[in-house]
């Protein structure tokens, strides 16, 4: 069988990385009841490791700004969608990173913006804050970056949140730099 084989994790990362890609996804179960009735086919309730863990994704997204998030820079930074300088979803999916060296796109951005920071665990459906804000500054054309390294669990299915702590750009606003 080419279907029906994704495990909980598998599910609850393509999730994460359609929805960082700016795309939806959709899900569908083929476990069996008690009475071998399957969702696919019956629309039962869910069931197996995902479903809470989507519910959680969920509830991330409802703390993203009104109108959604976007990748933001799709040529380069495929991990990083949000609302430029407002708000950014850094999801490493596969990857197990010990630290992040905090790097963003320069639109919406200005010189010295500050964040607060947040590590999510997307299997144990937990947020831990960062102690200290981030604080960014140009280095060189195109980015934006904070000094101090964010240290991670060195696990797969890790994502940061920041959001913005000073008056948000906003949608239009003109980039700090020039292209």
């Amino acid at each position: 069988r080419r279907w029906a084989q994704l495990t909980g994790q598998q599910m609850v990362h393509a999730f994460w990385a359609t929805t960082i890609a700016g795309s939806y996804g959709g899900h569908s179960e083929f476990i069996p009841d008690a009475d071998g009735l399957i969702w696919l086919a019956q629309g039962v309730a869910l069931r197996g490791e995902s479903p809470p863990r989507l519910a959680f994704l969920k509830q991330i997204l409802d703390t993203a700004p009104a109108e959604g998030i976007d990748p933001i820079d799709a040529f380069d930074d495929l991990f990083i969608a949000g609302q430029p300088g407002r708000y950014y979803l850094v999801y490493f999916g596969q990857q197990a990173p010990k630290e992040w060296l905090p790097k963003l796109y320069l639109t919406g951005l200005r010189d010295g913006q500050r964040f607060k920071a947040e590590i999510i665990d997307t299997w144990a459906m937990t947020v831990t804050p960062v102690k200290e804000p981030l604080q960014f500054k140009p280095q060189g054309r195109y980015d934006f970056v904070a000094p101090n390294a964010i240290k991670l669990p060195g696990k797969p299915g890790i994502a940061l949140r920041l959001t913005a702590l000073d008056t948000p750009a906003g949608p239009g606003a003109r980039p700090a730099h020039d292209d």
